[in-house]
């Protein structure tokens, strides 16, 4: 589903125009265009134009666009990060965001007089929102299995950059400990609001009664110890203790953050192992090409993480797969055969009926794709170019332009995935509003815009880092 149907029809419509901004140009846009392309007329462009205006003045003390005759005047404060602050201004207080919310602790909608005492909804209102939501096919997400309700409620909030919060600071060290227990360490900013998201959430749903929680889609299991130690963290009994451990596991696992202690005693739940072969024997046949340019170790490890991968993906249900790698033909333009190779693998999961839909193709070639480039397998003999570098300064100009071409941008620029006290620019794909430093925003892969806006800022870094540095 588009997350941005959450939101109040006016606000869509902001972060729409924002959005077909930045896509058409850097630069000023005509204002017919933007009408025409998004269908509407002038007073709900001029109306829009104002309300993003009023918006961008709260967050920034300034404006973002301006109206001249025909133009559409794009100030320098536009930017991906900008559009992010405001998607997760209007989903604060968005009304369907407060009614999932309820929802969420309750596995029920709210009754009306709840509603009115907590946000002074009146019944006419708050029937008008269950109505939106029904239109949207999310009328009865409490009623999926528990791990697509987590899934949900995870993929939403992570699109709009909110947090769910918990006031009590018994749960919240209860976080603070859940996170220590489970999850890898050196996190980076993105990983960290994830982790918190993940357990706010388990803390939320803990008093959801047992017997109301749909345990299907479960395809991993915990080891015991690992059990007993989150019943006394959780504060529950050993049922609901094994629950919830696989309820963390699974989410832990499908979003990278499972520490490899626990990553080392995972189980494929056993009613899963027909399922397990299946796919084992799909990867065997139809990666032949890859696997022979691995070792055996290597061979291995690749079948068992690939098909827990597709074990993740085939039971993430649809409402919670905000997902698009329709942007760009970056993997099929700068990898081909390694495109090819992985088309046809997850043409095959289809043509088996392994995987059933097309947002689960999509998630898993993507994962793949990104698994194998950064694996350990000899795959430089795939798609080679050669490159003539014959500059007229002679050898040691071109032995530099070589060495430069390279590292492309990574010129004297250290890469990590923390941040630290000397850390210029971070580089993700949600904007962090806790961090005081610069910020760029890239949708994955990144275009050729995004790949100069990065270049221009580790320039500015520099010059305002060593702008002022005399020599000795």
């Amino acid at each position: 589903m588009d997350f941005l149907s959450i939101l109040p029809e006016q606000d869509q419509l902001k972060i729409n125009i924002l959005e077909l901004v930045l896509s058409l140009s850097n630069d000023d846009v005509r204002i017919d265009i933007i009408r025409e392309k998004l269908a509407i007329s002038n007073y709900k462009f001029e109306e829009a134009i104002n309300g993003i205006n009023a918006d961008t003045q709260l967050i920034l003390n300034q404006a973002a666009l301006r109206i001249e005759q025909n133009w559409l005047v794009v100030e320098p404060i536009l930017s991906r990060a900008l559009i992010q602050q405001l998607r997760a201004y209007y989903f604060k207080f968005a009304p369907l965001q407060m009614l999932i919310g309820e929802t969420l602790v309750r596995n029920r909608y709210p009754r009306a007089q709840e509603m009115e005492l907590s946000y002074g909804w009146s019944r006419t209102y708050y029937s008008k929102q269950k109505r939106l939501l029904k239109d949207l096919q999310l009328d009865q997400w409490y009623a999926y299995p528990e791990i697509a309700v987590r899934q949900f409620i995870f993929a939403l909030y992570t699109f709009f950059g909110h947090n769910l919060n918990i006031e009590n600071n018994v749960d919240q060290l209860k976080v603070k400990n859940l996170i220590k227990l489970t999850a890898v360490t050196n996190l980076s900013p993105n990983q960290q609001q994830q982790l918190e998201l993940i357990m706010t959430l388990a803390l939320m749903r803990l008093p959801v009664a047992t017997e109301e929680l749909k345990l299907t889609n479960l395809w991993l299991t915990s080891a015991p110890s690992f059990v007993s130690t989150l019943a006394t963290t959780l504060g529950c009994d050993a049922q609901r203790a094994t629950i919830e451990a696989q309820l963390l596991v699974q989410g832990l696992f499908e979003q990278g953050l499972l520490a490899p202690t626990l990553r080392e005693d995972l189980q494929i739940n056993p009613a899963y192992g027909t399922e397990l072969s299946a796919i084992i024997a799909t990867i065997t046949s139809n990666m032949a090409t890859l696997l022979t340019t691995g070792s055996q170790a290597i061979q291995a490890d690749f079948v068992t993480t690939a098909a827990q991968i597709i074990l993740s993906e085939k039971y993430t249900e649809g409402f919670a797969s905000e997902f698009d790698i329709t942007r760009t033909r970056y993997f099929e333009d700068i990898y081909p055969t390694l495109n090819r190779l992985v088309v046809k693998f997850v043409q095959a999961l289809l043509a088996q009926h392994i995987l059933t839909e097309q947002y689960q193709v999509d998630r898993v070639y993507f994962k793949l794709i990104s698994y194998i480039l950064v694996s350990d397998f000899d795959i430089s003999g795939f798609d080679q170019v050669e490159v003539c570098f014959d500059f007229s300064g002679g050898k040691y100009v071109n032995q530099f332009m070589m060495e430069m071409f390279k590292t492309y941008v990574n010129i004297n620029v250290v890469t990590t995935t923390t941040i630290t006290s000397t850390t210029d620019i971070y580089l993700g794909d949600y904007f962090k509003p806790q961090l005081l430093i610069e910020q760029l925003i890239w949708v994955k892969p990144p275009t050729a815009l995004d790949w100069s806006k990065l270049g221009d800022m580790i320039a500015q870094a520099k010059v305002s880092k060593y702008g002022h540095v005399k020599e000795e």
